[in-house]
C-alpha cells in the first residue's frame, strides 16, 4: 500500500516543515513518481526559501498529473518567484480553466495579471472569484488594489471596507484602508485603521510605516519619530524606515540627524529612490558627484518603476537648476511632471480646471458685499487667529517662520480647519444664522487652543485659504489676514520644478496658468468685497529689506517688536512644507527673478500669466 501522508500533512499544517518533508521523502522513496508527494515536497521547499528545488519537484508533479488544478497553481507561484512570468501566467490560466469554481485560483490569476500590467482582465477574474464566494477577503483586497490602479478610488474604498468588515482581525486590511484614506486626504480617518493594524500585527512593517506617515501628515512629529524608531528597533535593516525617519527629522530641523538617517538608508539600499531624491532636493548645488552619479545610473536602468523614477527626476531637476544647467533641468522636470500627471489620472485625481473655475464662480457669487452686511456682528470678536495665504511657493512658510519667532506667536503650519468647516456647511451658506456661525467659529477656536493654549496669536499658513477668506472674515472679523505675493513667473517655475504630491495642478503648464489666473480673480474680488483689511506683503520686499517687512508683519498682528524675528532661521519648530530647508537659512535673493533662466523654454507659460 502507498505510504499514508495524513501524518505528514498534519506536521505540514502545524508548520513543522522538517518532519513533513521526511514523510514526503519516505513516500517518494517507495514511489519516485508519486505526484502528491512530489507536489507537497515541492511546497515545503518553496516555503523553506528554495524555489529552484520547488520548481523541479512541482514540474514533475504537473507532468504526471496535469489535470490537477492545485498543482498548476502551485507551479505558477514558483514560476512567478523565479521570474518566469509567461510560464507562471500559463499555469495560473490552466488552474482557473480546470477549476473555474475555485475562487482562490481565479484570484491568484488576477493577482499575477495585475503584476503583468493586465489590470482590466484582472478585475474580471477578481469579480468572478467574488461571484463564487462574496465573502472571499483576498479577492476584495486584490480587486480594491486593481481598482486603485484603474483610478476608481471610490469603488476600491468600498472593497477595502468590505474586507475589513469580513475579517476585522486582518492587519493587512486595516493597512490598505489606512493607505487609501490617506491618499484621499483623510488622515484622521486613516489614523484609526493604521493604529489598529499595528495593534493586530506589531511585527508588520507596512503597518508601522503607514502609521508613521499618517502621524507625520497630522503634524504629530514626536509620535511619528517614535513610530519609525520602534520599527527600526524591530527591523534595523529596513531601509524605508530610515528614509521615513529622515523626513521627520528634517521637518523638525534636525538636518544632521536627518542626513545620517538618509545615509543609513542608502547603506542598506543604495538604490533607494526616495532617499536619493530627498538628498538631491535638500542639497541641490552641493550634492556630491557620487550621489549625482548614483541618481543618473538608477534613472538609466530600463524598467525603473514610475513611482521611483518620478521623485528621482524632480530631485535631479533641483540639482541641475542649482548647477546652472537650466535647459536640461527643464527637460527633466517636464518628464517628472508627465509621470505625475499620468499617476494622478490613473488614480482618478487629475486636476480639472473647469471644475475649479466653477467653484471660484460659486465663491464669488456667495461672498458678496451684501453677504458681509448681513452677517456683520455674527462672528467671534477675537484677534487670536492669523491667516497667511497665497499661492504655493509665494513665501507663506517664510512669513510664518518670521511670525513664529516672536515669543507671543505660535506657528501651527498648514491647517485644514477652514476647508473642513466649509465642507461641513455643504459648500453653501443657505440657512446660515448667527448661532450657527458663532458655533463654527468657537469650534475652530477650540481646535486652535488644542494646538496651543497660551500664545496670543496662532498662525495658520494654509496657502489655499485665500479661497475661503470670505468665510474667515465672517467667522473672525478681527482676524489678521496676510496675503503673500510673489512674481507669479517665479511661483510657476518653482511649482514646475517641485515634487508636489498634493498640488495637483502643478504638473501641467496649462493648469498652472489657469490656476494663477483664477487666483488673481479671487484676490481681486476680496479686495473689493471683504470688510476685513488684508496686509499684502511681497516676497521680493522681504528679501530686499527683511527688517522693514518683519516689523510690518509684527505690527499688523498688534504685537511689540521682537529682534528674534530677524533670526527666524534659528527658530526650532516643525516645518512640513517643501520650504523646510529654505527657512532654516538666512535670507537670500537667488530665488528672485529666477524665471529668467527659463524665459525661452517656458515662454508660453510666462506670456499667459505675466502682469
Amino acid at each position: 500500500m502507498p505510504v499514508d501522508l495524513s501524518d505528514a500533512l498534519a506536521h505540514h499544517g502545524r508548520g513543522d516543515l522538517k518532519r513533513a518533508a521526511s514523510r514526503y521523502q519516505a513516500a517518494l522513496a517507495e514511489d519516485p513518481d508519486r505526484p502528491d508527494a512530489l507536489y507537497l515536497l515541492g511546497l515545503v521547499a518553496f516555503q523553506s526559501g528554495d524555489p529552484a528545488r520547488a520548481f523541479t519537484l512541482m514540474e514533475k508533479a504537473v507532468s504526471i498529473r496535469p489535470e490537477e488544478a492545485d498543482y498548476q497553481a502551485g507551479l505558477g507561484e514558483v514560476d512567478r518567484v523565479l521570474g518566469r512570468l509567461d510560464q507562471a501566467e500559463a499555469c495560473c490560466r490552466e488552474a482557473a480553466r480546470l477549476r473555474p469554481d475555485a475562487p482562490d485560483h481565479l484570484c491568484n490569476l488576477g493577482a499575477l495579471l495585475v503584476d503583468r500590467g493586465k489590470v482590466d482582465e484582472a478585475v474580471g477574474w477578481f469579480r468572478q472569484a467574488l461571484a463564487h464566494d462574496p465573502d472571499f477577503v483576498a479577492a476584495h483586497n486584490n480587486l480594491a488594489n486593481a481598482l486603485l490602479l484603474k483610478g476608481d478610488a471610490s469603488a476600491a474604498l468600498d472593497h477595502f471596507q468590505t474586507a475589513a468588515r469580513l475579517d476585522p482581525g486582518s492587519a493587512e486590511a486595516h493597512v490598505n484602508l489606512g493607505a487609501i484614506l490617506m491618499d484621499r486626504g483623510e488622515p484622521a480617518e486613516a489614523l484609526a485603521h493604521c493604529r489598529e493594524a499595528v495593534r493586530l500585527r506589531p511585527d508588520l512593517p507596512g503597518a508601522r510605516l503607514h502609521l508613521g506617515n499618517v502621524l507625520t501628515q497630522l503634524d504629530r512629529l514626536d509620535e511619528a519619530e517614535a513610530c519609525f524608531r520602534d520599527l527600526i528597533r524591530l527591523q534595523p535593516n529596513l531601509a524605508a524606515a530610515h528614509a521615513n525617519l529622515a523626513g521627520v527629522l528634517e521637518q523638525r530641523g534636525d538636518f544632521d540627524q536627518g542626513a545620517a538617517a538618509l545615509r543609513e538608508c542608502l547603506r542598506l539600499d543604495p538604490r533607494h529612490a526616495g532617499a536619493l531624491a530627498l538628498l538631491a532636493t535638500r542639497l541641490r548645488g552641493t550634492l556630491s558627484d557620487a550621489d549625482f552619479t548614483a541618481i543618473e545610473r538608477l534613472l538609466a536602468e530600463p524598467g525603473l518603476p514610475a513611482n521611483q523614477r518620478r521623485p528621482l527626476l524632480f530631485g535631479l531637476a533641483q540639482v541641475l537648476d542649482a548647477r546652472g544647467a537650466f535647459e536640461r533641468a527643464d527637460a527633466v522636470a517636464a518628464e517628472a511632471n508627465a509621470l505625475q500627471r499620468a499617476d494622478l489620472e490613473r488614480r482618478g485625481l487629475a486636476y480639472r480646471p473647469e471644475a475649479f473655475k466653477a467653484f471660484v464662480d460659486q465663491m464669488l457669487s456667495t461672498f458678496t458685499p451684501a453677504f458681509f452686511t448681513k452677517v456683520r456682528g455674527w462672528g467671534l470678536e477675537t484677534d487670536r487667529p492669523v491667516f497667511v495665504v497665497g499661492l504655493p511657493r509665494s513665501g507663506t512658510t517664510l512669513v510664518e517662520q518670521i511670525l513664529a519667532s516672536h515669543p507671543r506667536v505660535f506657528g501651527a503650519g498648514e491647517l485644514r480647519l477652514v476647508k473642513q468647516t466649509f465642507k461641513a456647511m455643504g459648500g453653501t451658506v443657505d440657512g446660515l444664522g448667527p448661532d450657527v456661525l458663532k458655533a463654527m467659529a468657537r469650534r475652530h477656536l477650540d481646535e486652535l487652543s488644542i494646538l496651543n493654549g497660551s500664545a496670543d496669536r496662532i498662525v495658520d499658513k494654509m496657502p489655499e485659504n485665500y479661497l475661503y477668506l470670505g468665510l474667515i472674515a465672517a467667522m473672525f472679523p478681527n482676524a489678521r489676514l496676510i496675503h503673500c505675493r510673489r512674481d507669479v513667473r517665479d511661483v510657476a517655475l518653482s511649482c514646475w520644478l517641485t515634487d508636489f504630491g498634493q498640488v495637483r495642478w502643478a504638473c501641467d503648464l496649462d493648469h498652472v496658468a489657469s490656476r494663477i489666473i483664477e487666483y488673481r480673480r479671487v484676490m481681486d474680488h476680496w479686495r473689493r468685497a471683504l470688510p476685513s483689511p488684508i496686509l499684502e506683503i511681497d516676497y521680493e520686499a522681504i528679501v530686499a529689506d527683511l527688517e522693514t517687512s518683519a516689523r510690518a508683519l509684527i505690527d499688523w498682528c498688534g504685537l511689540e517688536w521682537a529682534p528674534a524675528c530677524l533670526d527666524f532661521h534659528n527658530t526650532r519648530r516643525a516645518v512640513r512644507t517643501v520650504s523646510v530647508a529654505q527657512v532654516r537659512a538666512p535670507i537670500y535673493n537667488s530665488s528672485v527673478g529666477r524665471w529668467r533662466n527659463y524665459e525661452a523654454s517656458l515662454a508660453s507659460l510666462f506670456s499667459k500669466i505675466a502682469d
